[in-house]
């Protein structure tokens, strides 16, 4: 639980590039939960085509080492923690997590973020637990930073909430941490997909 808390601050941090440097930070708003009607609707009406999806893309943080119970020595690295964001944002998180650690004087071999493209097929089930966004004014003079449990994917993408609706002309970069289980099955689906598109 530790691992993951500091991976979401650090990607947090990470964040925090994507608002700006004119932005000042908002309070964090409180955890909302949607309502499952909401989440229904929104499913059926944003349902992605078949295919691979270029808006969105599943990223995965990659520690240096073998998993826990591999022989001592055992080249490798370990999958820590996966998550969805836009396509846009994909390298603020694969670059901007070695320039991160770097500042913090920590090795940036030792951790690294790696994206690739989701399948667009998995992504109409998944579910955020949780969502976290940071949302700029226009002007980026005003960034607030939110959280959302129990919400679909693709509305944690678009903002799409029961509780809070976004600003106008908003710069907005979310992520969606996916539930455990649709996790396993998008990360063990996509390899069979990759595989099998190599093969053709």
């Amino acid at each position: 639980m530790k691992t993951l808390w500091g991976l979401w601050l650090c990607l947090g941090s990470l964040a925090g590039l994507l608002s700006g440097p004119r932005g000042t930070e908002g309070s964090l708003l409180p955890i909302s939960r949607s309502s499952s009607s909401s989440s229904s609707s929104s499913s059926s009406s944003s349902s992605p085509p078949g295919g691979w999806s270029s808006d969105v893309v599943r990223c995965v943080f990659l520690a240096r080492g073998p998993p826990r119970g591999a022989p001592r020595g055992a080249p490798g690295k370990t999958v820590l923690s996966a998550f969805y964001v836009p396509a846009a944002d994909k390298k603020v998180y694969e670059e901007g997590l070695q320039e991160y650690l770097l500042q913090l004087g920590a090795p940036p071999q030792e951790l690294q973020v790696v994206c690739a493209a989701a399948a667009a097929a998995n992504l109409a089930a998944v579910s955020c637990q949780p969502c976290l966004y940071t949302e700029a004014s226009q002007d980026r003079r005003h960034t607030r930073h939110g959280q959302v449990l129990g919400v679909l994917l693709l509305q944690c993408l678009q903002g799409a909430f029961s509780s809070s609706s976004r600003m106008q002309h908003s710069h907005y970069h979310p992520i969606c941490y996916p539930d455990e289980r649709d996790s396993s099955s998008s990360s063990s689906s996509s390899s069979s997909s990759s595989s099998s598109s190599k093969v053709a």
